[in-house]
């Protein structure tokens, strides 16, 4: 018995000084930290997705192709992407390309909230928003199920993985709940106020 619990202590100190040669954190913050993100990324899908209609007639002229084409430049992004960090991972320090990779993802998730530039239509910024996410969650996605399959307790290492995946539903869900109640409050800018756009309505007092 002493000698089961003499491996059980080198596997645990073999556990935490895993992680925090490779990935320089401790063991125990990983999880949090991936099932953070993981709900995260999907709150944002589930909110697309939950305004999706009220997105498409306030500010892409009621466009069901255009639509479209916003919600599948996610998956664009991603599908084509993440092949390729899943090759750069076997060269690269795997979480510091999931790092980059969020950070484009929060620069995307901030420019779909973000009206377009006068010089671009809200379709093309809208895609390219999407795009972005899609890439940005593909290198996080193509490494969190390995990484914390290398550094989970043996014990407890199918509690580590239901709990990232848990993230998955929990923000989607979350996010479809939040995103369709905040389209129904129809705050969304649709449209410079200015005098052209009065011009052509005049029987309205605010554009927004």
């Amino acid at each position: 018995i002493d000698d089961f619990h003499g491996i059980d202590v080198i596997k645990v100190k073999h556990t935490q000084s895993l992680s925090k040669k490779l990935f320089n954190i401790e063991h125990y913050l990983m999880i949090p930290l991936m099932f953070s993100l993981s709900f995260f990324v999907y709150y944002d899908r589930g909110g697309l997705a939950s305004a999706l209609d009220a997105l498409q007639e306030q500010s892409l002229h009621d466009n069901a192709f255009q639509s479209g084409a916003v919600a599948a430049c996610y998956l664009f992004g991603y599908c084509f992407t993440s092949p390729i960090f899943a090759l750069l991972g076997s060269k690269h320090p795997p979480l510091k390309m999931s790092a980059i990779g969020m950070a484009v993802w929060c620069v995307g998730a901030f420019m779909t909230g973000w009206p377009g530039p006068s010089f671009m239509s809200q379709f093309v910024w809208l895609a390219g928003s999407r795009l972005l996410t899609g890439i940005g969650e593909a290198s996080f996605l193509a490494f969190a199920g390995t990484i914390i399959d290398i550094i989970a307790p043996d014990a407890s290492r199918s509690l580590w993985l239901g709990t990232f995946y848990m993230g998955i539903p929990l923000g989607y869900a979350m996010g479809y709940a939040i995103g369709g109640t905040i389209a129904d409050m129809s705050i969304y800018v649709v449209d410079d106020c200015n005098e052209q756009w009065f011009d052509k309505n005049p029987d309205v007092d605010n554009c927004n």
